[in-house]
């Protein structure tokens, strides 16, 4: 299967858009929303040499958001090598501690959101795509070229639109 799609081959790594905190940093704003210390945890579940860098972005203020990502398959597998052993450690944890419950019922996937973002951060040759919601319906900057998304109902701004709290 032959892949003609220039970014895909440009780039190691494409990530939606990041959303950038203003007044607090991607640690404090996971314990504010989940009201547990679990992602401060579970960076000790990581081998040491990540540790330091996980928690250095974790006390940065941009997000890589949704676990979306393209990228290469080499860079698949390692990044699932790393993060499949370090989620079942934080399941263990969750489970232990008994926090996987209401809105945390998907606490593991919140954990894997603040990694996939530092993970793939980490390179150097990577590029974004904007993205939006309106409804049901994805907006992104090749709908813009076609569509007034200022015209459409319930839409307030002209995407793509930075994501700042």
């Amino acid at each position: 299967m032959s892949n003609n799609n220039h970014k895909l081959n440009e780039y190691d790594v494409i990530q939606v858009q990041p959303i950038t905190f203003k007044n607090k940093n991607l640690l404090s704003d996971f314990e504010e929303v989940h009201k547990t210390d679990a992602l401060k945890k579970s960076v000790f579940f990581l081998n040491e040499e990540l540790q330091k860098p996980f928690l250095s972005h974790l006390n940065g203020n941009i997000l890589y958001p949704h676990n979306m990502f393209l990228t290469k398959v080499h860079f698949f597998e390692e990044y699932c090598s790393i993060i499949f052993p370090w989620l079942a450690k934080c399941m263990d944890y969750c489970n232990e501690k008994k926090i996987c419950n209401g809105y945390n019922m998907r606490l593991p996937a919140f954990l894997a959101e603040r990694f996939t973002s530092f993970w793939f951060n980490l390179f150097e040759n990577r590029t974004t795509l904007s993205y939006a919601r309106l409804g049901k319906f994805h907006l992104s900057n090749n709908f813009n070229k076609f569509i007034n998304t200022m015209n459409l109902p319930f839409s307030f701004s002209q995407y793509p639109s930075i994501h700042k709290f």
